[in-house]
């Protein structure tokens, strides 16, 4: 399998549940992501339909003042395999995280959080990067071998704690 099919699917992998990966069809797949995120439907009668989760707390999303010890843990649980860098500061002054992982010379930019209501972006990248840090899986170390993906978790330090306390 040509790596360039190989890295999406294993991205989406890395951040969706088990369970969600053995779903029959898309349809279960997202039946199945509904339940598990208990998410509510409403019929807004002009022929759309609102969703929300209610399986999860925003207080619990990683905030800027938790990124970079989040990081450090993934770092040192990969053995020196996911670098971490300060790619530059915000206008107010909060330094902006990127990290390096693969030894591929394709390159791969994966930014989250550009807005400061994308927090879910960021908790899939972290969760992202542990996986390709810390998995012994042939797939996951065959994708590191093809591929160095850096990423910028929080391009936005501020923006998800405005949106977190509205």
């Amino acid at each position: 399998m040509h790596w360039k099919r190989v890295v999406p699917m294993a991205a989406m992998l890395a951040v969706l549940p088990a369970n969600m990966a053995a779903a029959d069809s898309p349809e279960e797949a997202l039946e199945k992501m509904d339940r598990i995120l208990e998410i509510e439907k409403e019929d807004t009668g002009d022929g759309q339909v609102m969703m929300r989760s209610t399986n999860f707390d925003p207080s619990e999303w990683i905030r800027y003042d938790d990124l970079l010890p989040e990081l450090e843990r993934i770092a040192e649980l990969s053995d020196g395999e996911l670098d971490i860098d300060v790619l530059g500061q915000s206008q107010r002054g909060r330094d902006i995280y990127s990290t390096r992982i693969g030894t591929g010379d394709e390159v791969i930019l994966i930014t989250s959080e550009i807005h400061g209501n994308e927090n879910f972006g960021t908790e899939s990248l972290v969760s992202l990067l542990e996986t390709l840090a810390t998995s012994d899986e042939e797939e996951v170390q065959f994708i590191l071998d093809e591929i160095t993906v850096v990423a910028v978790p929080k391009f936005n330090g501020r923006g998800g704690t405005c949106a977190a306390s509205k």
